[in-house]
């Protein structure tokens, strides 16, 4: 049987995405490769025809997962949202609810702490591109935008694992809402609400 001649390329986005997904989801130790290739219909065997172990798989599929995070935010400055319609969206029930699907640092952030040097590479270079979206969103990307970018992004990452850990949906909604208090606070912003 013959593929088309972008078979591969497709098989491996259909791995790294799978892959983004179910770490977000479960975390990255808790996530095998034989779950990533039964979850993506594929042997355990052709892994290593696009990868040469699970290391190269979750520096590609966080990456993906932050592109995936840089891409929501562009959309949204593009579309006219403003600071606090972004910190609206990201502390909402359907990122927080949705963890496969969500905030990759909010999922993810501890795994990438322990892994290794690459790992952690990767990270805090698309790092860097999340804190300048929302940096652009304060008005531009001076030192003073850049610095308040981060320290808000860590608060919404911080926001969103209390919201996922907490015992009830009411709670976590409060938490949510007091995350978005404390993000317009650090921005010096007012609240709409």
């Amino acid at each position: 049987m013959r593929y088309a001649s972008d078979h591969n390329d497709q098989t491996r986005t259909k791995i790294v995405d799978v892959a983004s997904g179910l770490f977000r989801e479960r975390g990255i130790p808790d996530t095998g490769i034989a779950l990533i290739m039964k979850s993506a219909g594929l042997t355990n065997g052709a892994f290593y025809t696009h990868f040469s172990g699970k290391s190269e798989l979750v520096r590609e599929a966080v990456s993906t997962a932050l592109v995936e995070q840089c891409e929501l935010f562009e959309g949204a400055l593009l579309g006219g949202a403003g600071f606090e319609e972004l910190v609206r969206a990201y502390l909402s029930p359907d990122n927080r609810d949705v963890a496969r699907e969500g905030c990759a640092s909010a999922a993810l952030i501890a795994d990438v702490g322990r892994g290794g040097s690459e790992l952690r590479a990767t990270y805090a270079a698309k790092l860097d591109v999340v804190v300048g979206l929302i940096a652009r969103s304060l008005g531009g990307p001076s030192e003073e935008n850049l610095a308040t970018g981060m320290m808000v992004y860590a608060s919404l990452i911080g926001t969103l694992q209390l919201a996922r850990a907490s015992t009830t949906v009411a709670k976590s909604d409060t938490i949510l809402e007091n995350g978005v208090i404390a993000a317009l606070a650090i921005a010096g912003r007012v609240s709409a609400a």
